[in-house]
């Protein structure tokens, strides 16, 4: 049986899913790190400026799936005033409750204990080592399409007659 695909197709195909599954990969791995490091960041105080409850949509017909903690503080290192973002390390949408819960732990004008890297003190979090354990099967997916994307480049490396074996 003969293909209609060529190889570089494989190829070109293969390198783009590589890419995609090494830079998810990346990520998640990195979040990961950050997440275990931000254990021994030092911390100063904080203040917050602004917060809210945004709703996370997903799905293909944009179901509401949950909330996203969206909160803005300011901190000082060193003299240099820096806004912060990050809540915690858990990418994951939290529910009502859980964010009624935020709302009302972190009204604006108060004050909070900033985690904040100290080689970049712009980095920082409110709640350190907060990693999401499921974030790592997502990691895991993300290398699986590397693998994939590494079968489509091998595929499309193999000689035209051993990659389609004809019967006779």
């Amino acid at each position: 049986m003969k293909s209609c695909l060529s190889p570089a197709f494989f190829v070109l195909f293969g390198l783009l899913i590589m890419l995609a599954g090494a830079g998810g990969a990346w990520q998640m791995t990195s979040d990961w790190f950050q997440s275990r490091a931000s254990c021994d960041w030092p911390q100063t105080r904080g203040v917050i400026v602004w917060r809210n409850a945004l709703p996370r949509k997903g799905g293909r017909r944009g179901v509401y799936s949950g909330y996203d903690f969206d909160v803005r503080y300011n901190y000082e290192v060193k003299g240099k005033t820096y806004l912060g973002t990050r809540y915690d390390w858990n990418a994951t949408a939290k529910s009502k409750d859980q964010t009624g819960h935020l709302l009302v732990a972190y009204p604006p004008n108060s004050r909070v204990s900033v985690s904040y890297d100290p080689n970049h003190p712009a980095q920082s979090c409110l709640v350190p080592d907060s990693f999401n354990p499921n974030s790592i099967y997502s990691s895991l997916f993300f290398s699986l399409i590397f693998c994939f994307g590494l079968f489509c480049l091998f595929l499309g490396a193999l000689p035209q007659r051993a990659r389609w074996k004809s019967t006779p």
